[in-house]
């Protein structure tokens, strides 16, 4: 049996895999976050995340889920789509993150800033949101 630490590594080793994957589903960042790329010793999944092309529909969430499985040899894939993700969401998987397919030079830095400036833009509402709960 595989775990994460080794489908993380069968894309690491395999990156033309992953690049014609991306393009067939026009994603154009895929990156490892989350546990198994961190120190955790045994980790139970492994925590991608996909940003998509913006340029027309959305890839099929499903089928790239379905890609990475058979491409890794393992079902215990958590995937986020970061197109539909707030921005806290985003700004955690991508900070740490290790890329490992990015269509041209400058996608991961971009969505990092963009998430962070947004959560940042954005604190004063879950901050709010915070204080009428409480009350």
């Amino acid at each position: 049996m595989h775990g994460p630490r080794d489908a993380l590594q069968r894309l690491r080793n395999d990156p033309g895999a992953v690049s014609a994957l991306c393009r067939r589903h026009k994603v154009v960042l895929l990156a490892a976050f989350g546990s198994t790329v961190g120190s955790k010793p045994d980790p139970g999944d492994l925590d991608l995340a996909i940003l998509a092309d913006h340029s027309g529909p959305g890839p099929d969430f499903l089928a790239v889920l379905g890609d990475l499985m058979e491409l890794t040899e393992f079902e215990g894939i958590d995937l986020m789509h970061l197109n539909r993700a707030g921005p806290v969401a985003r700004e955690g998987a991508l900070v740490n993150a290790e890329i490992l397919y990015e269509s041209k030079v400058g996608i991961w830095a971009n969505a990092v800033t963009a998430a962070t400036m947004e959560r940042m833009d954005t604190q004063w509402l879950r901050d709010l949101s915070l204080t009428e709960m409480a009350l």
